[in-house]
């Protein structure tokens, strides 16, 4: 019979069970709840997932749909329906639900900088939580600003007249160094990548853009120059005569 195909057991042992007894215990409390409204409702029903144990101590998922009975009297006596096996589809569905979860964390927890940028508007449309932790804002607050409010005014207008005409022309930027301003208005040193994304009939509808944050670097780079400032003005101006030479005596510097 098709009850011992999805659960291995025989009718006469399934006879006069409830599905309570067999479904798992973990999914007992929350199908009981869910059948007493479908009791006082008196109505069909479909599509409902539980898990059973098959008789075998696997677990199957089973898809139901149901009916309700009445007698002559109208009075209601139950419910008569189908179920499907839909284990393996279930399964389907959990593999590509934990796929998912983990390409957004990727996505949100990036060590980057993420946004999409209307070409029309210059708009953000999205951004990941590293964009919103980064500059001290809400998701919610970054989607529908203007990209060039958020740059410091310098770079804003490189950004314009430099930075856009070559992403219009060649649907590429590489490594521009910017500066952009946080909610705090303390500044982050960036380097921005983009590509474009087009539609149909090639034209740029919005900018995948990546924004790594540089200020470290950056602050790195100027305090040596200003240790090699420091050196050279020490090196110049110094009263003694200075000399650096190689092992052998050949004069480098003076």
């Amino acid at each position: 019979s098709r009850v011992t195909d999805l659960l291995g057991f025989t009718p006469e042992e399934v006879i006069g069970k409830t599905p309570v007894d067999l479904i798992t215990k973990d999914e007992t409390k929350q199908f009981n709840e869910i059948f007493k409204d479908f009791i006082r409702s008196q109505k069909s029903f479909r599509m409902l997932n539980n898990n059973f144990l098959h008789k075998n101590g696997k677990i199957k998922t089973l898809e139901t749909s149901a009916a309700p009975i009445f007698d002559d009297n109208g009075k209601f006596n139950g419910f008569t329906g189908i179920s499907r096996d839909i284990t393996e589809i279930k399964r389907t569905i959990d593999k590509l639900k934990e796929t998912k979860k983990r390409f957004q964390d990727l996505y949100e927890n990036a060590p980057d900088m993420y946004l999409l940028i209307d070409a029309k508007t210059a708009k953000i449309i999205q951004c990941n939580q590293t964009a919103a932790d980064v500059l001290g804002y809400s998701k919610k607050e970054i989607i529908g600003k203007a990209i060039f409010d958020l740059y410091t005014p310098e770079s804003a207008q490189y950004a314009r007249l430099k930075v856009l005409p070559e992403f219009v022309k060649t649907g590429v930027v590489k490594s521009e160094e910017l500066q952009v301003r946080k909610k705090d208005n303390s500044i982050v040193f960036v380097l921005l990548n983009a590509t474009a994304v087009r539609d149909n009939t090639g034209k740029i509808i919005y900018s995948r853009s990546v924004w790594r944050d540089i200020t470290e670097r950056k602050k790195a780079e100027e305090k040596l120059k200003k240790s090699e400032r420091r050196y050279k003005n020490l090196f110049e101006n110094n009263l003694a005569g200075v000399v650096i030479s190689t092992i052998e005596g050949r004069i480098l510097d003076c």
